[in-house]
């Protein structure tokens, strides 16, 4: 955080320095064990009275404009750690193990569905920055979903993993990302573009 904005949070009428980070941490999806601490009972309720936190601890338009607009975003670059896309590609195998009894599968016979660690890495961590997504376990549980779509439809015309991450500056997994409802997450899949063509596949 940067002088001009410590000074606009300091000086700011309704909330405290505390309740600027309870506020930041909810703007970044960590806000969990706050919520359990009684301590910040009182803190979370004065987010609420002034209008900045809706009753299900979301925050209200009027609080991201705080966040975003009114004090700023402290300049942060959020690292993913390795382990979290590694953990990912096994979940990915695994799911399509459960599925099909194998670990992989060849489209046409010589494209593999799920790409390598390493470029699952490159990928998707590109589509986190430029996207700023920032909720990981949305990220894993709609791949995971499209694992499962793709194997309902016996890979008719689907995009390979990589492909459904980014292709020519697109990101399918992006848009769902952003139009993502826990009990929607199936039906955007399912509505996502399909490939006009085999060349678009791969």
């Amino acid at each position: 955080m940067n002088y001009k904005q410590l000074t606009k949070l300091i000086k700011h009428p309704d909330i405290s320095v505390v309740e600027y980070f309870l506020l930041l941490n909810i703007y970044y999806n960590q806000e969990e064990e706050f919520l359990k601490d009684t301590f910040y009972n009182r803190k979370f309720q004065n987010l609420k009275e002034l209008g900045f936190l809706a009753l299900n601890n979301k925050l209200t338009l009027e609080g991201k404009n705080l966040i975003e607009f009114e004090i700023g975003i402290p300049k942060l670059e959020r690292k993913v750690s390795d382990s979290y896309f590694e953990d990912l590609h096994t979940k990915l195998q695994d799911k399509l193990y459960n599925l099909t009894g194998k670990k992989q599968n060849m489209l046409q016979g010589k494209y593999a569905f799920l790409c390598n660690k390493s470029d699952l890495q490159k990928r998707l961590a590109k589509v986190i920055k430029d996207y700023k997504l920032k909720d990981l376990d949305k990220i894993e549980k709609i791949l995971l979903n499209y694992v499962t779509k793709c194997v309902a439809t016996r890979f008719d015309k689907v995009h390979l993993i990589q492909y459904f991450i980014i292709k020519d500056g697109n990101s399918i997994l992006a848009t769902i990302y952003e139009n993502y409802e826990e009990n929607e997450v199936k039906d955007s899949i399912e509505d996502s573009p399909q490939p006009k063509s085999i060349k678009n596949l791969f």
